[in-house]
């Protein structure tokens, strides 16, 4: 368990009152501690293991005793992980307890799958009703996990009436394990919300009904996950962002028609939007339905001329940035924007390119000419 620069008086008696077999099995994950606290723990818990969570390679790794790390003020931003299984989690449960009520602001948790993140979110209620961040990454050992014939629903409601920014990780490898948990979180000043799954069938479902003030939104999501986000209504939200580089990209073309239109029907106030490999279907919906977008950046993008045009309807439009992609020529060669090139337009550029493609004549070569002469004057070498 990682605190920032928690009291030593406060720390010394939770120590004391941990069983034996908990300090064998509960890991202190330490990010940042000062040489008081530091003292602290191995003067009353000698036989407790050390961890820090490592980003890099999603997963624990022991730390040296004798490293000490960079102080901080106070212990408002807590790190916690209880490793594999449910080892450990009562004694973090009992650490969390003993904080003053509302002291807690943003909290990590490292779990994985089928290790009580359900018990320890029911558990702990009370103490992150406090929460303005919160952090969940799931991810598991670096074997996969084995799927199981049974199927387990749990079902978790938490209420964080402060919680303005969210991010949800999940890593899990293999199977999903036996357990299919549900986690509703009610945040009526949930502004932030980013996501990130690897996999086209998630470990958890996450159901956001109850926030419905989200402005900001980042998807790096596989094509499924958006049936598993429980969003109802995007009233507030101004920044749609699925991600340039997912291992599965979200792809709204599998979807129908009428869902799409209805989805970017509830974005009423988007602003900004940036998506991935993006095609005609989709480009018309947005230019169709989203006509308050300042901003639009498309990424891996197959267009045909035809579709440009559909650029007039977005009056406000200020900014298209294009990367990765090729505009489709009828029949003919595409016109591929060079790898490693980034093709910025302000609104007069806009206007300039689409009427130079309405007005020019319809042969291979008028087009292409048009296009090619819009990605010499305005594209650049994005850098390294």
């Amino acid at each position: 368990m990682s605190w920032s620069n928690l009291p030593a008086p406060l720390l010394e008696p939770i120590l004391r009152r941990l069983s034996f077999r908990d300090k064998l099995s509960c890991s202190l994950v330490c990010r940042r501690w000062n040489q008081t606290v530091f003292a602290a723990v191995l003067s009353q818990s000698a036989r407790l293991r050390l961890v820090r969570w490592n980003r890099a390679a999603a997963s624990y790794e022991l730390l040296d005793k004798q490293v000490l790390l960079a102080n901080k003020r106070c212990y408002r931003n807590v790190e916690l992980g209880w490793g594999d299984g449910r080892e450990g989690l009562d004694g973090l449960v009992l650490l969390l307890h003993m904080l003053p009520r509302y002291a807690l602001r943003s909290l990590t948790v490292n779990a994985t799958p089928d290790g009580g993140l359900v018990e320890f979110f029911g558990r702990c209620k009370e103490v992150l009703a406090g929460l303005t961040e919160l952090t969940v990454r799931i991810g598991g050992p670096r074997r996969p996990y084995q799927a199981r014939d049974e199927l387990v629903f749990e079902w978790c409601h938490l209420v964080i009436p402060g919680l303005q920014a969210l991010w949800w990780v999940d890593t899990v490898v293999g199977g999903i394990g036996h357990v299919r948990p549900t986690f509703a979180i009610e945040a009526p000043k949930l502004s932030f919300v980013k996501i990130q799954t690897s996999r086209w069938l998630s470990f958890c479902v996450l159901n956001l009904n109850w926030s419905n003030s989200i402005g900001r939104l980042e998807l790096d999501i596989p094509n499924k996950i958006w049936r598993n986000l429980g969003v109802n209504r995007f009233d507030q939200l101004e920044v749609l962002h699925f991600a340039d580089v997912s291992a599965e990209t979200f792809d709204l073309h599998l979807e129908t028609p009428k869902f799409r239109v209805e989805l970017l029907g509830r974005m009423a106030n988007l602003r900004y939007v940036q998506i991935s490999s993006v095609k005609d279907a989709l480009f018309r919906d947005v230019c169709r339905v989203c006509t308050k977008l300042y901003s639009m950046k498309l990424c891996g993008f197959t267009i045909s001329y035809k579709s440009l045009p559909h650029l007039d309807m977005l009056q406000r439009l200020q900014n298209l940035t294009l990367t990765d992609g090729v505009i489709q020529c009828q029949n003919w060669s595409p016109v591929p924007l060079r790898a490693g090139w980034m093709l910025s337009l302000g609104t007069a550029q806009i206007k300039e390119w689409t009427k130079g493609l309405a007005n020019c004549g319809k042969t291979p070569q008028d087009v292409e000419n048009v296009i090619t002469g819009c990605f010499a004057r305005y594209s650049r070498q994005v850098p390294v």
